[in-house]
């Protein structure tokens, strides 16, 4: 898969996310190879998302974390567009 493809869906994953359309260990395990991920961005977005899963026990008691920690995931999703020239309408 070509970077550009990876990043595509990468930006997809965290939006269905952070908008809760996807729960987060199916978009990690939909993360299209993180192991051979090279971009830095891209790696940096797999571990927001990671981070938003491992934290499932305190969004739970905690709306406003969780709400902080999905606008991160939006912001991960921004940067991966920003630096590939993804738009919002891909």
């Amino acid at each position: 898969m070509k970077t550009i493809e990876k990043a595509r869906e990468a930006v997809r994953l965290l939006e269905l996310v952070a908008t809760k359309k996807k729960e987060p260990a199916s978009a990690l395990s939909e993360w299209p190879d993180i192991d051979a991920e090279k971009d830095k961005t891209i790696a940096g977005a797999w571990h927001e998302l990671s981070h938003y899963e491992n934290d499932l026990d305190i969004r739970q008691r905690d709306p406003e974390y969780d709400e902080i920690l999905c606008t991160q995931l939006l912001e991960a999703a921004r940067r991966i567009r920003e630096k590939f020239g993804i738009s919002v309408a891909q």
